[in-house]
């Protein structure tokens, strides 16, 4: 059985010539690749995945609430009656801005990993920070664009880091708060993707590297995150997936976390087909990016490169 990873599923977008994102007719593509080729996990076996016999098949997720899920995603997962897993982090639905991660995707999206660097580098001595893009080699992205994100996602004090980002996003974008309602799904959007048999699960509520946390902001995240869902839903969201999702960006703590909170499996991004055995531990599910297989490969900007 195959867990697969999405992001975001869109058309290209002239105001972002460097935003890198999964074309919307290649996940088309790669939807029909996958129902020829794997055909797809239903309702009840993403529910209760321990339980579920190993196949072919696929399961869908969707990571980070964004709107793309709802006004791309959904038509296509309604034509071919695919039910699919999506995880939400709460933090743009209660402080009104993008979260961090997201906030380094569209300053990289509208200025190029380079441009961002040199901004990047008026408040921070680029010299005191180790190249390391281990956590991103796999994606494609220029060297800059990679140097950026490791530092801000993994390197940079937090607290530091989110001023610099507000600072920049207010320069770039101007009102966060009317992006933020633009990039994410709304409320109601949510309820409609439960509604029509979806799975919404938690994916913490700042997006951030939860191994970094102390066990009383882990707690703080984590339950936060869980109660928005569980009340805009009516009923506790259904598993949960790490943000960033490498081993190292959760521990042990992060875990029993999880399991004090009320969920009872675990997605990363440790890219593997589910084996035989995996129910032996449920927090750390593997799952594979669209990337690994045809018509999964990024566009960027305006330059689609549907294949």
């Amino acid at each position: 059985m195959k867990v697969i990873t999405y992001h975001y599923v869109r058309t290209s977008q002239q105001s972002l010539p460097y935003f890198k994102y999964l074309h919307l007719e290649d996940f088309k593509r790669q939807i029909s690749f996958f129902k020829k080729k794997y055909g797809f996990v239903d309702y009840k076996g993403i529910d209760n995945i321990k339980d579920y016999h190993l196949g072919p098949e696929v399961i869908l997720t969707f990571d980070d609430g964004l709107r793309d899920h709802f006004t791309n995603v959904m038509p296509i997962l309604d034509a071919y009656n695919i039910k699919a897993h999506f995880f939400i982090a709460t933090l743009p639905y209660i402080e009104y801005r993008l979260l961090d991660v997201h906030r380094v995707h569209y300053l990289i999206g509208a200025l190029g990993g380079s441009e961002l660097l040199r901004k990047l580098s008026k408040f921070v001595d680029l010299s005191q920070f180790e190249e390391k893009t281990n956590s991103y080699a796999l994606q494609q992205d220029n060297r800059h664009a990679l140097l950026v994100k490791e530092i801000l996602n993994y390197q940079l004090d937090t607290e530091y880091k989110e001023k610099i980002l507000s600072f920049m996003m207010k320069d770039v974008f101007g009102d966060e708060k009317k992006m933020a309602q633009s990039v994410y799904l709304s409320c109601d959007e949510i309820k409609i993707l439960n509604k029509k048999g979806h799975l919404i699960g938690g994916h913490s509520h700042s997006h951030s590297l939860l191994s970094n946390l102390s066990s009383g902001e882990l707690k703080y995240d984590l339950q936060i995150n869980y109660d928005f869902l569980k009340d805009i839903l009516l009923e506790p969201p259904v598993g949960f997936c790490y943000p960033y999702g490498k081993k190292g960006t959760y521990n042990n703590q992060t875990i029993d976390a999880l399991k004090s909170v009320g969920y009872t499996y675990a997605y990363t991004v440790e890219r593997s087909n589910l084996k035989e055995g995996f129910s032996r531990n449920m927090f750390e599910l593997p799952r594979m990016d669209t990337n690994q297989f045809l018509h999964g490969i990024a566009s960027t900007g305006a330059n689609s490169q549907i294949c």
